[in-house]
């Protein structure tokens, strides 16, 4: 039996129409599947892109950018003075931490942005309430606004403010470190990642017992370089009885060794009194904190190594800083290098877990 003309035309018809309905949707698919491919071609590029600006940013030792600022109520070291503080400090940080600072700048006159309400405002007037003296305000709305800046950008310069007003840890928090302080409770030095205070009002004090040149040499080594040693390396301090035994060695044998992040209880002075006889410029002859100095000498290596493109060995020594310094150094410093470790990442991997 023939079909008529007329079916024949429209089955012919129908099909057509199919086949062009399919090759349509087909053309859709391949536009769509285009844009999906350019869009995560695009994503994957720009990750990249990102990770190695990323990893161009990254310093093997943070600049320092010290601030000088002086208030009239207080003694204070000359100009001269300061800046031979601020070289001391300097030239000591490498001597014992094996490790140098090639870029400083120092602002003097005046305090950082962030500070400049305070301590421009402030007249002298009424000293015991000003809250710049007392540890909490530093510690509860300082040191939060400085660290969040730094977490943004870690590879930031440090900032340092060098200035001579007393600083008080009286109601500081139970995790501060006070057991080294003497009974006047007066600091010396605040050391962070995001930002370090330094005082010289303590060692105008009868309690301090120096004067003249040493002085100088106890603001910059007793005090900025230490500082320096929680702010760089994440160093904690160790405060021990002078006088007493902890398990096979007297618990004084690391400040006799002149372990600049060691000592002594109830105003920390024969800590100095080992410390001010060694020779500046001269390596120190502790080993205390050997294993964060080679953890830190091991991230340098694998930092220097990613930026050549050796990515692999690069990353395994990377890891091996991490869990290096986990058991020494303080909680902020495994964090950042832990977030750091991403940039060793395969793009691919690194794109992965966006």
């Amino acid at each position: 039996m023939r079909v008529p003309p007329t079916t024949e035309f429209s089955l012919l018809g129908e099909h057509e129409f199919k086949k062009e309905q399919f090759f349509i949707k087909l053309k859709v698919f391949s536009i769509a599947f285009s844009f999906v491919f350019l869009f995560w071609g695009f994503s994957f590029f720009l990750s990249a892109l990102n990770q190695q600006l990323a990893i161009d940013r990254l310093v093997l030792v943070r600049p320092l950018e010290v601030y000088t600022y002086n208030l009239s109520e207080y003694p204070a070291l000359t100009p001269h003075e300061t800046s031979q503080a601020i070289h001391i400090g300097i030239q000591s940080f490498e001597d014992h931490f094996a490790i140098r600072f090639n870029e400083w700048n120092v602002k003097e006159g005046v305090v950082p942005e962030e500070l400049k309400s305070e301590y421009y405002s402030w007249k002298g007037d009424a000293q015991s309430e000003w809250p710049m003296l007392g540890l909490k305000v530093w510690k509860d709305n300082f040191y939060p606004m400085f660290s969040q800046k730094w977490n943004k950008n870690p590879g930031q310069a440090l900032r340092v403010l060098m200035t001579n007003h007393p600083l008080y840890a009286s109601n500081a928090a139970h995790d501060i470190e006070t057991r080294h302080l003497g009974a006047d409770k007066l600091i010396s030095g605040l050391g962070h990642p995001g930002f370090v205070l330094i005082s010289s009002y303590r060692a105008f004090q009868p309690s301090s017992r120096v004067e003249g040149a040493e002085r100088v040499r106890f603001i910059g080594e007793y005090v900025l370089a230490h500082e320096l040693g929680h702010a760089v390396l994440g160093l904690k301090d160790y405060v021990v009885d002078a006088h007493s035994k902890a398990g096979r060695a007297p618990a004084s044998a690391a400040i006799q060794r002149q372990c600049l992040m060691h000592t002594d209880a109830n105003g920390g002075m024969e800590a100095w009194q080992a410390l001010k006889k060694r020779t500046l410029s001269q390596n120190v002859d502790c080993y205390e904190y050997e294993r964060l100095i080679s953890a830190f000498k091991l991230r340098t290596m694998a930092v220097l190594m990613l930026k050549t493109g050796s990515r692999v060995e690069a990353k395994r020594l990377h890891e091996q800083a991490i869990a290096q310094a986990a058991s020494f150094a303080e909680p902020w410093l495994v964090a950042q290098w832990k977030e750091e470790h991403r940039l060793f990442l395969s793009v691919i991997r690194r794109w992965m877990t966006l």
